[in-house]
């Protein structure tokens, strides 16, 4: 009885994990305003990077994919209190959201969380933390 219990647990928090990545997309989509909806472009993909701005590892990534921006669009779910006038100055490409306004996804437990997605929303490739690799594994999902 115990294995069936721990089975069914394990079925139900696999399905709901999977679930849940694939829905940030259609979430995060929902909360781009008009303004912001103009620096997407008809791309085939978009990486959502869900982050804190004062954490380095975050923004070495938004530094790093800055290389994707003509390949991909990049949408920033960012959970700091600073003013993002200055991110938003110098990543000019990239939608910033308050990760607070998303009521929908929870506030993570580790940063950054990359979600790269094609243009119908399916979730291709996911990443916790940033490492040099990560653009790489990025490039590879892309077409050429």
């Amino acid at each position: 009885m115990k294995n069936i219990l721990f089975s069914f647990s394990f079925l139900l928090i696999l399905n709901y994990s999977v679930y849940s990545q694939e829905k940030i997309y259609h979430d995060v989509v929902k909360y781009i305003n008009a303004s912001q909806k103009d620096k997407l472009s008809d791309k085939k993909y978009t990486i959502i990077i869900i982050s804190h701005s004062e954490c380095g590892h975050c923004l070495i990534a938004y530094d790093r994919i800055k290389q994707l921006e003509n390949k991909i669009n990049i949408i920033i779910i960012d959970y700091s209190n600073l003013k993002k006038e200055d991110l938003k100055s110098k990543y000019k490409s990239y939608v910033f959201l308050n990760g607070s306004d998303i009521k929908e996804i929870s506030f993570p437990d580790f940063f950054p969380k990359l979600y790269l997605f094609d243009k119908r929303g399916n979730l291709i490739w996911k990443k916790k933390g940033w490492f040099e690799k990560n653009l790489k594994q990025i490039n590879s999902k892309l077409p050429i």
